[in-house]
C-alpha cells in the first residue's frame, strides 16, 4: 500500500470522525455544574401550581418514568422536534418533584426545555420550553459596575 493509500485513509477516518462529533452537539457538564442548577431552578419554582390543561399521572418513582412523561408532554405542548432534539434528557428529584430537562445542543445547564412534576401524583407542575441564545444571554450575571 503506497503511503498517499494511507494517508487518504487516515484523512478519511479523521473526516468522518469530525463530522459525528459536528452533529453531536451533546455537551458533558459536571455534576456540580448540574446540582447547582437545579438548586437555583427550585427557588424559582411554585410547588403549589399546576398545568391546567393537564391531569395527574399517578406516582412517578423513577427518572426512566419521569422523563418519558417529559418527552410525551413536550412533544404535546412543544411539538415532537423540540422533544427530540432535546436527547438526550436528564432528570433530578428534589422536595417531591422531578425536574426533566432536555441536555441536546445547550450551552449551559437548563437551557433545554424543562418539565416539573410531582413525585407522589405525577401533576405537572411548569412546563418551560428551551432557553433561545439571547433569552440565555440575558440571563447571565452581570459584572458589577464599578
Amino acid at each position: 500500500m503506497s503511503v498517499h493509500s494511507k494517508l487518504g485513509k487516515w484523512v478519511g477516518a479523521v473526516l468522518v470522525l469530525a463530522s459525528f462529533a459536528a452533529a453531536g452537539q451533546h455537551r458533558v457538564f459536571p455534576e456540580r455544574d448540574w446540582r447547582n442548577w437545579v438548586d437555583s431552578f427550585m427557588t424559582e419554582v411554585d410547588r403549589e401550581a399546576r398545568v391546567a390543561l393537564e391531569q395527574p399521572r399517578g406516582s412517578i418513582a423513577g427518572e426512566r418514568t419521569a422523563m418519558a412523561i417529559a418527552r410525551k408532554v413536550w412533544s404535546e405542548h412543544l411539538g415532537r422536534d423540540v422533544a427530540e432534539a432535546a436527547r438526550p434528557y436528564r432528570a433530578f428529584l428534589r422536595h417531591n418533584l422531578w425536574i426533566v430537562t432536555g441536555t441536546d445542543g445547550i450551552e449551559r445547564p437548563g437551557d433545554g426545555p424543562v418539565l416539573v412534576l410531582t413525585r407522589d401524583a405525577g401533576a405537572v407542575v411548569l412546563i418551560r420550553p428551551p432557553r433561545v441564545e439571547d433569552q440565555a444571554a440575558t440571563l447571565e450575571p452581570r459584572a458589577a459596575e464599578e
